[in-house]
């Protein structure tokens, strides 16, 4: 991506009123500088928002101003600027309902890596989190898979932390911008976790606080960059049953641990677990076989058998789906990019053939 197509995109995500979703359509549609020229007629149809005040404000010279001055800033401090056509940009996240059209990154994403796992809890574990992270990291090793947290404290520090110890790259989210790292006492560990082939990502602006409203934008990456979410630890409510929840909504495999009954900190995990919401998971063997891994370790994904008899579109939707694991029917249509009532008949047949299972929720696995 060329500069001015990466300060029209700050630009775009910087005007109120313009969301993810319309901002990723013109990325895949339009080259985003020619945007600048475009008469106020022509943005209206291209953007399709007949609010004036909002093509306004995208046009204003000093918008433009402080989208350049970002991406200057961007530059000056070494941070990659990757957008979503981008093939270090992560391969699982580009499949939820509104990625980021673009992150800002430190170190290596390992964007097309076959196995991220997320790892999620509570900020005020007990005693027993430590141990059932490493030992579940110590039996996942041999995958070599990437490791995804928040950075937060707690259960994520402890995740991004084993990572390290078992020599795995690992992933951490900022529901902030850079230059407003939070929580500070990380920033050594976020040195660490880079240094060791991992990265610190954020969809902020470089001078954005942690404000609340950003960390449930921070789940949705944990959620969405990953094949399937663990919660460790979780009291009933948080932003990791948050976090478990989206990932459920994207059609992603959910775990949980159990504990004890008497302790409050597992109720959330229990919570999901009886609800039906996670697995129930008891160490890194649960994991290995729940998710088919312990055939193809150095794969990451369910085996896909071979079809003589499908066409580039039945392909297409099969590879997408065997991609997702387990997809709901309105989020591969936008993955493909296909009319909804197109891709029905597709799957239709695909059943029929039994190419392809419904699940319940009009979700579809192969």
């Amino acid at each position: 991506m060329n500069n001015l197509d990466a300060i029209a995109l700050i630009a775009l995500k910087q005007t109120k009123g313009i969301g993810n979703v319309r901002i990723n359509t013109i990325l895949y549609n339009y080259h985003p500088h020619a945007l600048f020229n475009y008469s106020k007629s022509k943005l209206r149809q291209v953007l399709q928002i007949n609010n004036p005040y909002i093509i306004d404000e995208f046009r204003r010279p000093k918008n433009r101003n402080i989208a350049e001055i970002e991406y200057r800033k961007i530059i000056d401090k070494k941070i990659n600027f990757i957008d979503i056509k981008n093939e270090s940009y992560p391969n699982k996240l580009k499949n939820i309902y509104d990625p980021p059209p673009f992150i800002l990154t430190k170190g290596s994403t390992h964007g097309q890596k076959p196995i991220f796992i997320s790892i999620v809890g509570t900020r005020k574990p007990n005693h027993e989190a430590a141990s059932i992270v490493e030992e579940l990291l110590q039996g996942i090793k041999h995958l070599n898979p990437i490791i995804v947290s928040g950075l937060a404290y707690g259960v994520d520090t402890l995740a991004h932390k084993f990572s390290l110890e078992n020599n795995l790259s690992t992933i951490g989210v900022l529901g902030s911008g850079f230059d407003h790292f939070y929580p500070k006492s990380n920033i050594d560990l976020s040195k660490k976790m880079i240094a060791q082939g991992g990265a610190i990502v954020s969809e902020h602006f470089l001078s954005e606080c942690p404000n609340r409203e950003n960390f449930p934008k921070r789940n949705r990456i944990v959620a969405g960059m990953s094949d399937c979410t663990i919660v460790i630890q979780s009291a009933v409510k948080g932003g990791s049953l948050l976090t478990a929840d989206l990932a459920s909504g994207y059609g992603r495999e959910v775990f949980a641990f159990p504990g004890s009954i008497k302790d409050p900190i597992y109720r959330g995990t229990h919570k999901m677990i009886k609800e039906h919401k996670a697995g129930l998971i008891e160490g890194p063997e649960d994991l290995i076989t729940q998710m088919n891994w312990g055939d193809i370790p150095l794969q990451g994904i369910k085996q896909m058998m071979i079809f003589d008899d499908l066409s580039n579109e039945e392909s297409k939707i099969y590879k997408k789906v065997a991609e997702f694991g387990k997809v709901h029917i309105d989020q591969l249509a936008m993955s493909l990019q296909m009319n909804p009532f197109t891709l029905n008949a597709f799957l239709l047949s695909m059943e029929l053939r039994n190419i392809i299972k419904v699940l319940p929720g009009r979700h579809f696995t192969i």
